[in-house]
């Protein structure tokens, strides 16, 4: 079939195509029966998922602030050099940047030991 000559036009566009009729969705085999005593875990997991009871998790937030002034601690404690020299201090204040940097890491290790001991130690009040 000879082609018409378009003289650097484009090509017209072929019409388009009527969509492919849609398939069935697939779907699996059907989930199996649980018995009554797989049910009946089923709910006590939900039931303990949603319940507020969870002291260790209670008790973990209302620590929060005290975790928080860890990061900050670590945090200003990384860079005291680079602190000084953004600032352009003078030697004794970058002296004792990096003097109250030492001191924070020292509170951080006792603090952060501090936190292990009460995590091992706790105890449900539920327990007792």
């Amino acid at each position: 079939m000879p082609q018409t000559a378009t003289f650097g036009r484009r090509q017209p566009k072929a019409a388009p195509r009527a969509p492919a009729p849609a398939r069935p969705l697939r779907t699996g085999p059907a989930p199996p029966e649980l018995s009554a005593a797989a049910e009946a875990f089923r709910a006590g997991l939900a039931a303990e998922r949603k319940s507020p009871a969870n002291e260790f998790a209670a008790w973990r937030r209302s620590r929060g602030w005290r975790r928080l002034l860890i990061y900050a601690a670590t945090a200003v404690s990384f860079a005291p050099g680079i602190a000084s020299f953004v600032m352009d201090a003078p030697l004794p204040v970058s002296i004792g940047l990096e003097v109250a940097a030492i001191a924070a890491n020292v509170w951080v290790r006792r603090e952060r030991a501090r936190r292990r001991r009460e995590i091992l130690a706790w105890e449900s009040p539920a327990e007792t």
